[in-house]
């Protein structure tokens, strides 16, 4: 199965609420510049996340690791 690029949309939501015209064709230099966007968010939320490695946590007291755990930021 070859490996496809994604399909973009991209709406005038002012004067097209019910986003029915996809202007991403007649718009490819914004498509181009709104997808770098999102490639450069994305690298930056990827390099933001803690290692997967437990040595990070080596360091934190029981009661700390709990408190994480309980508010969802490790498992």
């Amino acid at each position: 199965m070859a490996l496809s690029l994604p399909e973009w949309e991209l709406f005038d939501h002012a004067n097209d609420p019910l986003d029915q015209l996809n202007l991403a064709v007649d718009n490819p230099e914004v498509v181009e510049r709104l997808g770098q966007l999102l490639d450069d968010w994305l690298e930056f939320a990827l390099a933001s996340q803690f290692p997967e490695d437990d040595a990070v946590f080596e360091d934190l007291a029981p009661a700390d690791l709990e408190r994480l755990r309980s508010l969802a930021y490790i498992q």
